[in-house]
């Protein structure tokens, strides 16, 4: 389609929507590969329940997905100017919110205890506060 026309608006349409929606079927991979590594390696390392991982990060991505939508289509649908800028900074509010709220919840969790209670202690005579300085 752009091979014979670099310049028509269907298929740019095209290539910006397969470019947007791909990389969230590649990380639900991951995310099932996650699943797994915490079976393989044992469920009482981990802070979730192994089928927690893939739910919880593919509701990510679907909200990810939404805020870029909603924030293209207003970026694209409206004359340049301040609505505009407003579509971009709603596409790109999923990116600048993701990692740091991962951290700040993986951070929550360690303060309440939520993943200290359950770890195992390997050694004889090893606190838990070592296990979990490691």
């Amino acid at each position: 389609m752009l091979y014979n026309n670099p310049f028509d608006s269907a298929g740019f349409q095209i290539q910006i929507c397969c470019l947007i929606i791909s990389p969230a079927f590649v990380s639900a991979g991951i995310y099932l590969t996650l699943k797994h590594a915490v079976i393989s390696f044992g469920e009482s390392w981990s802070r979730f329940r192994p089928a927690m991982y893939t739910y919880i990060f593919i509701a990510g991505d679907l909200v990810s997905l939404v805020l870029q939508g909603v924030g293209g289509g207003i970026a694209a649908t409206t004359d340049p100017g301040e609505l505009q800028d407003i579509g971009i900074t709603i596409s790109f509010t999923d990116c600048r919110c993701r990692f740091p709220g991962s951290y700040l919840v993986d951070f929550w969790l360690s303060l309440h205890g939520v993943c200290s209670s359950h770890l195992p202690l390997p050694w004889p005579g090893e606190t838990r506060s070592q296990r979990i300085a490691l």
